[in-house]
């Protein structure tokens, strides 16, 4: 987090994350000056550097507490990779301690499911995810998931329709989620 001190009224607009300080002048505001930048950088060891601050951070919400993860733009083309997203869940067990076959992660529009939907989550301006373990999370929560689950399917099934690949001539589907519903019907 930046600190602007003594910035004039009607000066520039900060950068969000950008704490402004008002002149008060002299030791106070070396004070006030150090512990802001303390807060912001987190505690440091001796001779530790803060890192670098970057409009590109992922944020993650996991378990109600807000993490700054890691930096975005470091990620270079990673992220439009088809290996991006399973690795991303894979960092989620491991660093927050909720396992893949458990994980139900939203940005700010929804439930991510493709690895396109976790590149354009990642492509914001100031990208967020919202982590949950699926045994912790709430039945509302829950419940709205299955419904956008059960309307993705209705799409994908519509898309299947329009390029040609619907039921075939037995009245099979070929997406997997159809055939499985259809299974659970006869």
């Amino acid at each position: 987090m930046a600190v602007e001190a003594n910035a004039p009224p009607g000066g520039p607009t900060p950068a969000p994350g950008t704490v402004r300080v008002a002149n008060r002048g002299g030791l106070a505001d070396l004070v006030a000056d150090a512990e802001l930048e303390k807060a912001a950088a987190g505690v440091l060891s001796p001779g530790q550097a803060p890192p670098p601050v970057s409009g590109k951070m992922l944020r993650v919400e996991v378990r109600g507490l807000l993490h700054d993860w890691f930096d975005v733009a470091d990620m270079g083309d990673f992220i439009r990779s088809p290996q991006f997203a399973g690795t991303l869940r894979e960092n989620v067990a491991r660093y927050f301690g909720v396992p893949i076959e458990r994980q139900a992660i939203y940005d700010e529009d929804g439930l991510l499911t493709s690895c396109a939907d976790y590149s354009r989550a990642l492509q914001r301006f100031y990208p967020k995810l919202f982590i949950y373990d699926l045994e912790e999370m709430g039945p509302d929560l829950r419940a709205r998931a299955v419904e956008e689950l059960r309307q993705l399917d209705a799409d994908v099934e519509q898309s299947y329709r329009q390029f040609g690949a619907g039921r075939d001539s037995r009245g099979i589907s070929p997406c997997p989620s159809a055939r499985s519903q259809e299974k659970s019907e006869a």
